[in-house]
This record gives C-alpha cells, sequence and structure tokens, in this order.
C-alpha cells in the first residue's frame, strides 16, 4: 500500500514551490514569521508570530453540533479556485480520489489540505480512510519534519468539509518524546505525573489493525459529543510514529468561545507548536499561561474517558 505514497511528500514539495513561484495570488499572504521563541519553562514550547493568518484567513466556521451535516451553502472545497489543487490521487484499496489541496493560509511551507473525495462533500466527520490516508503517509515518508493534524467540530475545526492539515515543522516537539504510560497494548496515555497536559497516544505497529482502532475511538467519542484533536508525528529519534488523541471538553460551540482573542487551542497548539497573530499575546505568552489554557479546554475528560477508551482498544 504505501507504494501508492512514496512520492506524495516529494510532489507536495515541488507542487507548492511552484504554486507559490508561479500563482502567488492564490495565497492570501506570503508565509511571513516576522517572530519566533521556544518559551521559557520545561517543555520548549515554540511560538511563533504570524500576524498575517489572524487577519487574512477565511473567516472560520461556527459549529453547533460535533457532527454536523455538510451545508453546500457554506464555503467548502468545492469552491476553492482550480489553481488551489495540486494534484489528486486514487488511493487505497477504496479507490479513493484524494485533492491536495495548498492551505492559501498557511501556518508553515507545504502546508496542504488533504481532502478525501472532495466532490462527495463529506462533512468535517473523522472516516476510516482518512485515518488510513494519514497513517500511511507517515509510513512512507522518512522526512521527520512532516506533521499531519486534524481538528472535529467543537476542537476548533474551522471547514466543515472533510480534510487532515499537513504541515512542515522543522523544530522538535516536546510530543515527539514525551513519556508515555501504557494502558492497553500499543495505547498509552500521557504521563500526568510528569507533564500537566492530558491526552493519549497510539504507538504505530500495524496500518490496518491501528485505524481500526482509532477509528472506534473517534466514534465512541461522536456518540458521546466529545470534541477531539489527532496529532501525526514522528518521534524524536524517528524510529516510531506517534497518534497524539486529544480529547475535548464540550465547550467550543456557539458564538462565543470560537475563536477568541485568547490563546486559541487546536492539533498544533496541543503538540506543542503555538502559532499567534497578535504582537500583544506574543510578546506576553508564558509556558503557565499556555498549560492553564489547554486545562481549560481538556478539562478531566480524559480520566472520564480513559477506562472506556482503554476497553475499546483491547477488545479490536
Amino acid at each position: 500500500m504505501t507504494s501508492d505514497f512514496k512520492r506524495l511528500i516529494s510532489e507536495i514539495k515541488e507542487k507548492w514551490d511552484d504554486c507559490l513561484k508561479n500563482s502567488p495570488d492564490i495565497f492570501r499572504y506570503v508565509l511571513n514569521i516576522s517572530k519566533e521563541k521556544i518559551l521559557e519553562g520545561k517543555f520548549n514550547f515554540l511560538v511563533q508570530l504570524n500576524k498575517d493568518r489572524a487577519t487574512k484567513r477565511r473567516k472560520p466556521e461556527k459549529f453547533l453540533s460535533i457532527t454536523p451535516v455538510f451545508d453546500s451553502d457554506k464555503f467548502n472545497f468545492t469552491k476553492i479556485d482550480k489553481r488551489e489543487i495540486l494534484f489528486e490521487r486514487i488511493l487505497l484499496e477504496s479507490k479513493l480520489n484524494t485533492s491536495f489541496i495548498i492551505n492559501n493560509s498557511p501556518l508553515t511551507k507545504y502546508h496542504i489540505l488533504i481532502v478525501p473525495n472532495c466532490d462527495s462533500c463529506l462533512a468535517q466527520i473523522m472516516t476510516k480512510d482518512c485515518l488510513e490516508i494519514a497513517f500511511n503517509i507517515m509510513t512512507s515518508t522518512d522526512d521527520k519534519s512532516i506533521k499531519i493534524g486534524y481538528n472535529s467540530p467543537g476542537a476548533l475545526a474551522s471547514v466543515n468539509h472533510l480534510h487532515l492539515h499537513l504541515l512542515y515543522i522543522e523544530h522538535d516537539l516536546y510530543v515527539e518524546d514525551v513519556e508515555l504510560v501504557q494502558l492497553v497494548d500499543n495505547f498509552y496515555r500521557i504521563d500526568n505525573k510528569k507533564y500537566p497536559i492530558e491526552g493519549f497516544c497510539m504507538i504505530l505497529r500495524d496500518v490496518k489493525n491501528d485505524v481500526e482502532k482509532l477509528y472506534k475511538v473517534v466514534q465512541y467519542c461522536c456518540d458521546k459529543v466529545i470534541p477531539h484533536n489527532i496529532f501525526f508525528t514522528k518521534s524524536r529519534d524517528a524510529k516510531e510514529i506517534r497518534i497524539f488523541f486529544f480529547p475535548r471538553q464540550l465547550n467550543n460551540f456557539g458564538e462565543n468561545k470560537i475563536y477568541s482573542t485568547h490563546l486559541n487551542v487546536a492539533f498544533c497548539e496541543l503538540s506543542g507548536f503555538i502559532p499567534i497573530g497578535d504582537d500583544e499575546l506574543y510578546e506576553s505568552i508564558t509556558e503557565e499561561y499556555v498549560l492553564r489554557r489547554f486545562a481549560d479546554e481538556i478539562g478531566l475528560i480524559c480520566i472520564d474517558i480513559e477506562n472506556d477508551l482503554k476497553n475499546i482498544v483491547a477488545s479490536n
């Protein structure tokens, strides 16, 4: 299966560079990280100031459900400038036509959106095929800077059209070597005695089996109305692939709690990569503040559902 994916990363880079050179007008801005720093503290959080994304990106959609119905009247990826589509590929045994689309408000170089079966207009609810694409991309590349992320509705998703983010982060992130406590098989939780960040982690062993396990976890969270973020990364030594799963409290619906002026918390931030669009917040941000925002968003949900997730994974 990975043979279908072998050249994807090099092709993404080539097409993205070509797009920036020959069609720069399709980007809402030229990526310009004006400031960057590592926060003082235990976790070495990477903070970047990207003011253009805060002011020039497309207005995020507000969600009222974790399992929304696709709305063709709202923005979706069938409405983009066709030049934004870098290429399409038929992937997986299911012959899934998958679009690789530039993110026209990029956080990093080579920031793209992976949209499975774009014309089918699937809502932003994770599917088994979508997970399998992410797993296969991660196993097919030796490039440690490649990261993949997903935000569910209620966990800072901004478009109700199924997609993954692929980013290129050349810095070390704390999740790459954060200590883990085994729950069952290859499913772990972050060691919350040493790290005040709640979350779960799967260490990839077998793509097919692990897709099944993680998809059941996703289904459980959808059934229980638990928003969630997923982050795929290689470990610090690049010997393993880590898939982090961050359940969230149900507090990000409605008009007032989406994309606030405070630090927004999505898969990027939870991984330790913190893009900021505000000068004042950039200058004042501390590790203590970041951890407090994480706690505000995640709360005690991981403790509440740990045994359920453990049993789900064990039953596969």
